[in-house]
């Protein structure tokens, strides 16, 4: 066996081996990266999604990396608002996923923790959805997207359970408010065909949008076997139950002008 080490993954420290396999065979997520189709699935995906142009889509995964330490058995990705275009963006900042967090609260959104010793207190910030990630790729044409990721080191009934719930609960959601969503994305496409400028680079803001119900595990230091040092470790058999601030707000920093035409080298 192995001895057990420390291993970065995703920026997160985890206990992990020393030694470890690859997913596939030649060293390469198998997940799609979307805005450069990697792999053949999101190459044959692609013109699937364009023949349908759906107002939703989701993604749905069970996530790698460290544990956050929390009761949820799910973490969200919802298309970053902000990129949106303004006639989708206000829906997406206070109607839907607000919704789907304090009324479904077996998830929160997917984050990164703004301690650098993964305490979650002094807030947490939204993900950076870029075209490589289906939400970011999927917002370029209007849609409204999530990523649900189950958290690994659930029981594995628990991950499907929650992804059930949720597909079923965003299901009721589009049901009840689909000719709205429906119209938004329509007129979302028009003014976009017509457009001109483009945000197309973004930094995240220190500017406080929200707050979140978090549940987790209280956060506790005790004696590191090798420093001799105090350490965080998180006390399971503590839980704890509070509103942390939510950081989701994102700024154009480059624009670009629509080109009359794109010339496409050969071998793209």
């Amino acid at each position: 066996m192995v001895p057990s080490t420390v291993t970065a993954i995703r920026g997160l420290t985890v206990n992990g081996p020393k030694e470890y396999g690859f997913r596939n065979a030649i060293n390469s997520r198998p997940e799609p990266r979307f805005c450069r189709s990697a792999i053949r699935a999101t190459f044959f995906l692609s013109p699937v999604y364009h023949l349908f142009k759906p107002e939703i889509f989701v993604d749905t995964h069970s996530a790698m990396g460290a544990d956050y330490t929390f009761l949820h058995p799910m973490t969200l990705i919802a298309t970053q608002y902000n990129k949106f275009h303004p006639v989708l963006a206000a829906y997406m900042d206070t109607v839907m996923p607000p919704f789907l967090y304090n009324e479904w609260t077996k998830t929160i959104p997917r984050f990164r923790m703004l301690n650098p010793l993964l305490i979650p207190d002094s807030g947490i910030a939204g993900f950076p959805d870029i075209p490589l990630f289906s939400t970011g790729y999927t917002s370029l044409f209007n849609t409204i997207s999530f990523v649900t990721e189950t958290h690994m080191l659930k029981p594995s009934p628990a991950q499907v359970q929650a992804t059930i719930d949720f597909l079923q609960t965003l299901l009721e959601f589009t049901h009840n408010n689909a000719a709205q969503i429906k119209a938004a994305k329509l007129k979302a496409d028009k003014l976009t065909a017509t457009q001109k400028s483009f945000d197309i680079n973004w930094k995240q803001t220190d500017t406080l949008t929200d707050s979140l119900l978090y549940k987790g595990y209280a956060a506790k230091y005790k004696k590191s076997n090798i420093t001799g040092k105090d350490r965080l470790y998180y006390d399971e058999q503590q839980t704890t139950t509070k509103k942390i601030p939510f950081y989701n707000e994102c700024k154009a920093t480059e624009k670009a002008t629509a080109p009359r035409a794109y010339i496409i080298p050969q071998q793209w």
